[in-house]
């Protein structure tokens, strides 16, 4: 298992409210992301998931900041 902990702003932030956060041979990067859906949980699973891909995609294309 990977090792993980729980920051301050997800305990206080509420539902829509997630961290990515990508890595590569160039360094890291993060971005928090609150997706406004409120509490509906397939809302915010597909906001987190279509984010975190166009995420990965900034990295890889060299966009995201470094």
């Amino acid at each position: 298992m990977f090792p993980y902990s729980i920051s301050a702003s997800f305990l206080t932030s509420g539902s829509g409210y997630v961290a990515l956060a990508v890595a590569s041979e160039s360094g890291t990067s993060s971005k928090d992301l609150d997706t406004g859906c409120g509490t509906d949980r397939q809302a915010n699973m597909v906001a987190f998931a279509v984010e975190a891909l166009k995420f990965v995609k900034e990295v890889m294309n060299g966009s995201a900041k470094i």
